[in-house]
């Protein structure tokens, strides 16, 4: 989940708290657009509007809601959520309203006027990379945590038992399937919609870069490659601790 305050709107958040003690949201209009879903989203009881982007690959990215609104938000989305995580990854921004489209060094300003609209979704969609690359960066250091025992007892032992060679297969299928969701999705790449959007383009390629994003995904890369390596060694020793055994049954049957 990323969340962006506008900051002109920061020194209203607690007294607007204040006023709601328990706060109702209402939807209003929700459509498509480009890859994610655009939903306004009102306050019952308060002039605050705002909006939030939610993305196929599970991120949200709200606008201009209070700190209780948004725990409000994800709560509600929570009833569709398909094998969620254990923990919500969440960064905060804030931005300004202005002539122009900018995340030059990271601060995010929207044009004001009709290009608005299209200037938030390409922001957002940065934003939803990062969060969705930072739940990868947590569960690839969790496979890492998991491995490093493995290894360990290899060096010890020389064999490794463990893990049994199905196991082994399955822990290769997770890390292949994870491979898969970073580089074939939206997570890696700009959107195709930005090709015609030059201006647009220019401002989600600054944001990216102030988040890092091709470096992480490399970086996730070589930790996935090296992950490999382990894994096809493990697999190579279970093969073999296992052709060992086929010897010794021929050896008795016969």
């Amino acid at each position: 989940m990323a969340v962006l305050k506008h900051k002109t709107h920061n020194t209203q958040e607690n007294s607007e708290n204040s006023e709601n003690t328990s706060p109702t949201l209402v939807f209003g209009q929700c459509k498509s657009v480009q890859n994610a879903m655009l939903v306004d989203i009102g306050v019952v009881g308060t002039s605050k509007l705002g909006s939030a982007f939610v993305y196929s690959f599970g991120c949200v990215v709200i606008w201009g809601l209070t700190s209780e609104h948004d725990t409000l938000l994800v709560k509600m989305l929570s009833r569709f959520e398909i094998e969620p995580y254990s923990s919500i990854e969440m960064d905060e921004f804030s931005f300004t309203v202005s002539e122009k489209t900018s995340t030059k060094d990271g601060d995010i300003v929207i044009e004001s006027g009709p290009g608005s609209a299209i200037a938030m979704v390409v922001v957002s969609h940065a934003l939803a990379q990062s969060v969705k690359i930072a739940q990868f960066e947590e569960r690839v250091q969790e496979t890492i945590l998991t491995v490093e025992p493995l290894a360990k007892e290899l060096q010890s032992q020389g064999r490794l038992a463990s893990l049994t060679m199905r196991e082994v297969g399955q822990r290769i299928g997770t890390l292949f399937l994870l491979r898969t969701q970073v580089n074939f999705g939206d997570i890696a790449d700009s959107p195709a919609f930005l090709w015609d959007l030059e201006d647009l383009e220019l401002a989600h390629s600054h944001l990216a870069k102030y988040l890092e994003i091709k470096k992480r995904v490399t970086f996730l890369n070589d930790r996935m490659d090296t992950l490999g390596h382990l894994y096809d060694i493990l697999r190579d020793e279970s093969n073999n601790r296992h052709s060992v055994q086929l010897e010794w049954y021929f050896f008795f049957l016969f």
